[in-house]
C-alpha cells in the first residue's frame, strides 16, 4: 500500500512564484514607462529648442530689417534718440570675428560647428572660472524678450528695440572680448551665445556665396555699390541675401558645465534677402566755384585752386568750369598759391590767372546768401542732419567721427559733424574715396572751423569755416563755406600743396538725401532648414 505525498509547501512555491511573475511584469512596465518618459522628455525638449531658434530667428529677421540704411518699418517711422545702423556685410566681419574657438566653418557659406557654440553657451551658463559667466548671468537678469507684451498685438516682442542693438561705433566690425551687449543702450544680440528661456540661443548671420546675373548668364554689377560685381565676398554682401544660422542649447546632464556632452542643441539655417536696391536720384550740389565763402578768402602757401571742369576720376579737363574763388567779401591770392578756373589754368609760379576769382559776388544770389547746408542743398530744414542720421554718419564729436571713418574714408555717405573739430581734421583717406560724399561740418551756431585738414576728399564740403588746408591731401568736387565772420578773420586756404579742383561730375552724383523708393518693404524669408 502506497503513502500519500505531502503537498505542503507547494502553494508557497506557487505564489513566490507568482511574485516573481508579477514583479517582473511590474518592473518591465516600469522600465518601459521610464523609457517613454525619457523618450516625452527629449521629444519636448527637442521641441522647445525649436521654438528658441524660431524665436531666434523672428529677432534675427526683424533686426537685420532695422538695421539697413534703405528702410523704414512705417512712412511715419522716426528713429529714436541713440539708433544706429548696422550695415550687413560689416555684420558679417563681426559674427566671424566673434565665433567661439573651433566654431568658424570650413567654407565661409556653410553653418558653424553647433557643439563648440553648445560647449560655449554651457560654459558661459554653469561655469563661474568661465569669462563670460557674470555676463551671461548679467544679461538673463535684465528683460532681453518680453513674451508677455500684449499692448502691439506682437506677441514675443522684444523689449529692446532693435535699433539699440548694434554695436558702439568704432566695433561694427571687430567685437569687445568683454562683450559690448552689456552696453547700454547697445544690448548686441547678434554674434554671442545669449540667454533665452531655459538655456541660450546664438545667431551667426554669413554670406551664401551668391551672386546675380543677367539673363545671359554674365554675373550683373551691383546697384548701391555700382562699382563692383553683385558676386559675393566672404566679408561683402552683394547678392542681397545672406544665411542666418540659430544655434539653441539647452543644459543637460551633470557635465554640462564641462562639456558639450551634457548638453542638447538644435539648430537652423534660413536664407533672408532683401529687396533690390532701387538707387533715388543723385543729389546736385551748387556749381558756383570750387571754392565759393560768405568771408573772406585768403590763399597761402603752394595750395593750388582750380575752377576747370575735372573728371570725378581727377585725370582729364572736360570743361572750362567756374571761378575758382568766388566770395562775397574780398579775396587775396597770397604766398606761392595758385587760383585758376572758367577755362584758364593756374599760373605756372603764383597767383590768379584771368576769370579765375570773383570778390563781392553777392549778386550771384539775389535771394540772399544759404545760411545751412539745408539752404545750399535747396532743401528743407534739417533734411541733411535727418540724411545723415538714417545713414548712421550723424556725429556730435570728433571722436565717435574718427572712429567711424572708414580706411578709405567717406564713400557714398552724408556725413554730418556737429561738432568744432580740433586741429589737423581728417576729411578723408589716403587716396579719394570711391563714390562722391556729402560732408557737412555746421552747428546751429555756426562757429564750427575745419583747421588743418588731412586726407584726400571728393564730394561736396559744406562748413561755417576753414582754416588751412595741408598736405597729404587733395580735394576735388566743391568747397561751400557759411560764416560770414571767420574767426580766424578769413576763410584761409595754404600751408601745405593741397590741390582743390572743381568737378562738375561729382557734383551731378552726390548721395540722395531723399528717402529711399520703397522705404517700408521688408526682406523675403527665401528658405529654412533645419540641421540637427
Amino acid at each position: 500500500m502506497k503513502k500519500k505525498r505531502s503537498s505542503q509547501g507547494s502553494a508557497l512555491l506557487l505564489a513566490v512564484i507568482i511574485v516573481l511573475l508579477a514583479a517582473g511584469l511590474g518592473g518591465s512596465f516600469l522600465i518601459v514607462n521610464i523609457s517613454n518618459s525619457r523618450t516625452q522628455q527629449n521629444m519636448s525638449d527637442q521641441d522647445e529648442l525649436m521654438v528658441m531658434c524660431d524665436a531666434g530667428l523672428e529677432r534675427a529677421k526683424q533686426a537685420l530689417d532695422m538695421y539697413r540704411f534703405d528702410y523704414s518699418p512705417t512712412s511715419t517711422y522716426v528713429a529714436p534718440a541713440g539708433a544706429q545702423k548696422w550695415d550687413w556685410s560689416e555684420i558679417l566681419s563681426y559674427c566671424y570675428a566673434a565665433l567661439p574657438a573651433g566654431a568658424a566653418p570650413v567654407n565661409y557659406w556653410d553653418p558653424p560647428d553647433m557643439h563648440a557654440i553648445m560647449e560655449d553657451a554651457l560654459k558661459a551658463m554653469n561655469d563661474p572660472s568661465n569669462s563670460q559667466y557674470n555676463n551671461f548671468k548679467a544679461y538673463a537678469g535684465s528683460v532681453a524678450w518680453d513674451a508677455k507684451d500684449t499692448t502691439t498685438g506682437l506677441w514675443g516682442k522684444n523689449s529692446i528695440q532693435a535699433e539699440w542693438t548694434v554695436p558702439p561705433i568704432g566695433a561694427h566690425t571687430t567685437p569687445n572680448a568683454a562683450h559690448p551687449y552689456m552696453a547700454v543702450p547697445n544690448k548686441v544680440f547678434i554674434g554671442w551665445n545669449i540667454p533665452f528661456h531655459k538655456g541660450a540661443i546664438h545667431i551667426f548671420i554669413h554670406n551664401n556665396n551668391g551672386k546675380k546675373v543677367d539673363s545671359a548668364g554674365v554675373t550683373r554689377m551691383h546697384t548701391y555699390y555700382t562699382t563692383k560685381l553683385a558676386q559675393d565676398t566672404q566679408f561683402e554682401e552683394l547678392d542681397d541675401a545672406i544665411c542666418i544660422t540659430v544655434t539653441a542649447t539647452m543644459r543637460g546632464g551633470p557635465k554640462a558645465a564641462q562639456s558639450h556632452m551634457g548638453g542638447i542643441v538644435r539648430q537652423i539655417e534660413a536664407v533672408y534677402r532683401r529687396p533690390e536696391y532701387k538707387p533715388p536720384t543723385p543729389s546736385q550740389g551748387p556749381q558756383f566755384a570750387a571754392v565759393t565763402s560768405q568771408d573772406d578768402i585768403d590763399t597761402l602757401g603752394t595750395v593750388s585752386i582750380d575752377g576747370r571742369d575735372w573728371s570725378a576720376d581727377g585725370t582729364k579737363i572736360v570743361g572750362p568750369g567756374v571761378w575758382g574763388l568766388l566770395s562775397m567779401q574780398k579775396i587775396s591770392v597770397g604766398g606761392s598759391s595758385t587760383i585758376g578756373g572758367s577755362g584758364n589754368a593756374p599760373p605756372a609760379v603764383k597767383g590768379a590767372s584771368a576769370g579765375s576769382t570773383m570778390a563781392n559776388g553777392g549778386s550771384q544770389f539775389p535771394s540772399g546768401y544759404p545760411q545751412d547746408p539745408d539752404a545750399v542743398m535747396k532743401q528743407p530744414k534739417g533734411a541733411m542732419k535727418a540724411a545723415a542720421m538714417a545713414m548712421g554718419t550723424y556725429f556730435t564729436s570728433e571722436a565717435a567721427y574718427n572712429a567711424a571713418m572708414p580706411a578709405g574714408g567717406w564713400s557714398g555717405k552724408i556725413v554730418y559733424a556737429d561738432f568744432d573739430p580740433s586741429p589737423s581734421f581728417n576729411i578723408g583717406g589716403s587716396a579719394y574715396n570711391a563714390d562722391p560724399t556729402i560732408l557737412v561740418v555746421h552747428n546751429d551756431a555756426g562757429t564750427t572751423s575745419v583747421k588743418n585738414t588731412k586726407g584726400f576728399f571728393k564730394g561736396l564740403l559744406i562748413a561755417d569755416e576753414v582754416n588751412h588746408t595741408s598736405a597729404p591731401g587733395g580735394w576735388i568736387g566743391a568747397t561751400f563755406l557759411l560764416s560770414p565772420t571767420a574767426s580766424s578773420g578769413a576763410n584761409a586756404f595754404g600751408t601745405g600743396n593741397t590741390p582743390i579742383r572743381f568737378s562738375s561730375e561729382v557734383l551731378n552724383n552726390l548721395p540722395s538725401i531723399s528717402a529711399p523708393t520703397d522705404p517700408t518693404k521688408p526682406s523675403d524669408l527665401v528658405s529654412i532648414r533645419r540641421i540637427q
